[in-house]
């Protein structure tokens, strides 16, 4: 039995030696993986924020043209009426004007 851990130990430490150039090849490698794999995260992070920003851009002009196109109706509408309103009572009023002239005329006739 202690031969056969003796050999499994040889075994093992025959797989653990590494010349140094392996390990330095490892190591580069190693960070390598970081390295891109930083690369990468970092890259994720801009296209999230610039799908956020264009996300953002859209929703206000979305909800501003809208609305304001709806103000402008609105303040349109409002200035019609209101012009509508002038000329009824302008209208009102000359009409007042043509009966006083009217009844004036005709209590001066009579």
């Amino acid at each position: 039995m202690a031969e056969h851990n003796a050999k499994a130990n040889k075994k093992a430490n025959t797989k653990n030696k590494m010349t140094a150039a392996q390990r330095e090849a490892k190591m580069k490698a190693a960070e390598e993986r970081v390295k891109r794999a930083e690369e990468k995260k970092v890259a994720k992070e801009r296209t999230k924020k610039i799908f956020t920003w264009i996300i953002v851009i859209i929703l206000v002009i979305g909800l501003t043209l809208p609305v304001a196109g709806l103000s402008a109706a609105g303040c349109m509408s409002q200035d019609a009426a209101n012009t509508a309103t002038e000329q009824t009572q302008d209208a009102g009023a000359a009409d007042a004007s043509e009966s006083t002239a009217e009844a004036s005329s005709s209590s001066s006739n009579g």
